[in-house]
């Protein structure tokens, strides 16, 4: 998988057409070393539909616009998402310490309520996502 397709998987997932995206990256004002220059929408397109390679300084610019780590944009497998995953949650461990000592205490009842917390956080932030995608679709 290419990273440009791997960018429309996210963006799919989040419900965020081409257009908010590219509007999104365009906010974060990225400027390209080569030129110091902001991409024109049009650049921004082709590095997203695959006609361009994605410049790499351009990553974190994508990986903010769609709400993500920079490393997820490179993930292609499951495999390597809970690997991903994984890693962050044993890097998590070493700001929270406490958290990740607990953790293994919790009951199967209270790991189904944190589950059920970060779905609705979840589907909160995806609500606001669609109603961002509205907006810009109104402009």
């Amino acid at each position: 998988m290419e990273i440009y397709e791997r960018i429309a998987e996210l963006a799919s997932e989040k419900g965020l057409s081409k257009k908010v995206l590219v509007a999104r990256i365009l906010a974060l004002e990225p400027h390209l070393r080569s030129t110091g220059e902001i991409p024109s929408e049009s650049a921004l397109y082709n590095y997203l539909n695959g006609n361009r390679e994605i410049k790499l300084e351009l990553v974190p610019y994508i990986a903010q616009a769609l709400g993500v780590f920079e490393q997820e944009l490179f993930i292609c497998s499951e495999r390597d998402k809970t690997r991903f995953y994984h890693h962050l949650a044993a890097r998590y461990a070493l700001f929270d310490p406490e958290f990740a000592e607990l953790l293994p205490y919790a009951s199967p009842r209270l790991i189904a309520h944190i589950k059920s917390l970060l779905r609705e956080s979840r589907d909160e932030v995806k609500a606001a996502i669609e109603k961002s995608n509205e907006e810009i679709k109104q402009k």
